[in-house]
């Protein structure tokens, strides 16, 4: 963030809940789908390709298993 938008986002006495959840959207540390998928699963196979473009790294699919506990 630069000064000058720094200084504009104090100056706003209310931070709109919309601009909240952008700012959780792009936060760099926020959770990838590939970290949910690897706490809640094992053996995890990603499929990758559609047969007529190629991969695409936004969407997440593959084949795991649910490791529930006892």
């Amino acid at each position: 963030m630069s000064e000058q938008q720094a200084e504009v986002y104090l100056q706003t006495e209310t931070v709109s809940p919309a601009w909240i959840r952008i700012e959780r959207a792009r936060h760099p540390q926020r959770p990838y789908p590939m970290d949910l998928i690897e706490r809640v699963f094992t053996d995890f196979s990603e499929i990758h390709g559609d047969r007529a473009y190629g991969d695409d790294e936004a969407v997440a699919c593959g084949m795991a298993r649910w490791a529930m506990k006892r």
